[in-house]
């Protein structure tokens, strides 16, 4: 039996194996799409009367092809289940979901037939990290939705107490594979054991998602010599929900993406006063030329006459710069969590313009 340090190391050989084999071997690449949840009995029979509901997930994955036509893939993703039901009379219209977070570690084997078929199955590791139900009533409009729907209808019931900590369980799914990098999969997933405490409840989700592996393939991409690592840039609204001027290094360049760490100071009018705000965060970039899509995250601090608030902030957007420096822009939309507290997601966005410094492209 191997010790942890040498089993640690053989593991790190693998991957260093795979990443040297350009691409061909070890693949990378992010993940999106949305579930339709339910909580089901051991023998799958919903107990719940909730409708499904239409929720995401989100994450980044590694593989590994150790032979042939068979990988072993693994990663991380943030995913939502809940579900939803609606109750309508001639004198109230109550409307109620409940949602559960989970960060989740899969764990599979993938067959992929002539670069095109592939199926998958394996494990998947959860980690709760919130649950909750909410209710909101009111009297029917001429439209037959809920009038004057204000914040104050809203009854929030915290549920984690409800449910283990920990969920695992198996999935498996069939997809296809595009030569572009692009992959799409159904998935059905399943837990192992109860989820939930008092009824026992098991977690029984479906899944569509789109995946791009960012090193599927080498043609068309760009390696430079001297890329332009430094940008300096202003950035409105977005991460400090104000203004800010910000420095971004990009620590690390394989093929057509990137990863760069940003920080900066600004302003934004909280409560009627000015805050001072620092963004922090880190982001991947994937593109070609000029035109990139960018994802990331990022964490702001603002102190104001009443103290320190913290917020996270996801960034997704679209990004425009030349390979070898010059003029930069971003528009982004920005979701975020005051208090890191996933119930008071809110939704925002951002532009920002700026100047990277030049860089030299390989002939």
């Amino acid at each position: 039996m191997p010790t942890k340090p040498k089993l640690v190391l053989s593991i790190l050989l693998l991957l260093f194996m795979g990443y040297s084999a350009q691409g061909q071997v070890f693949k990378y690449g992010i993940s999106g799409g949305f579930n339709s949840s339910r909580l089901v009995t051991k023998r799958s029979l919903d107990t719940t009367r909730f409708k499904s509901l239409l929720s995401p997930h989100a994450g980044f994955n590694f593989s590994w092809r150790f032979y042939q036509g068979l990988s072993l893939e693994t990663g991380a993703y943030y995913s939502l289940n809940g579900g939803r039901r609606i109750t309508v009379s001639d004198t109230l219209i109550t409307r109620e979901r409940y949602g559960y977070h989970y960060f989740q570690i899969p764990v599979a084997l993938q067959y992929i037939h002539k670069e095109f078929i592939f199926i998958k199955g394996g494990a998947y590791f959860g980690v709760l990290t919130d649950a909750y139900y909410t209710q909101r009533s009111g009297p029917p409009d001429f439209r037959g939705r809920i009038s004057n729907p204000t914040r104050y209808r809203n009854r929030f019931t915290d549920l984690r107490q409800d449910f283990f900590p920990l969920d695992v369980g198996t999935w498996f799914s069939v997809g296809m594979q595009f030569a572009s990098g692009y992959n799409f999969e159904l998935r059905y997933s399943r837990s192992l054991k109860p989820v939930r405490r008092v009824d026992k409840l098991y977690n029984s989700v479906f899944s569509v998602s789109l995946n791009y592996i960012i090193n599927y393939g080498e043609k068309g991409t760009i390696f430079f010599s001297e890329p332009a690592r430094h940008v300096f840039y202003t950035e409105f609204a977005g991460t400090t929900f104000g203004a800010s001027l910000n420095y971004e290094y990009v620590f690390f360049q394989h093929l057509n993406v990137r990863l760069a760490g940003r920080a900066g100071l600004g302003f934004s009018p909280f409560n009627a006063a000015f805050a001072g705000v620092i963004p922090l965060g880190v982001s991947a970039i994937v593109g070609k030329k000029n035109h990139h899509l960018e994802m990331g995250l990022a964490h702001s601090t603002a102190l104001d006459k009443d103290g320190v608030s913290l917020f996270g902030i996801g960034v997704a957007g679209y990004r425009f710069q030349k390979p070898n420096g010059g003029i930069f822009f971003r528009i982004s939309y920005n979701p975020y969590m005051p208090s890191y507290k996933i119930r008071n997601l809110g939704h925002w966005g951002g532009i920002s313009v700026g100047w990277a410094l030049k860089g030299k492209q390989k002939d």
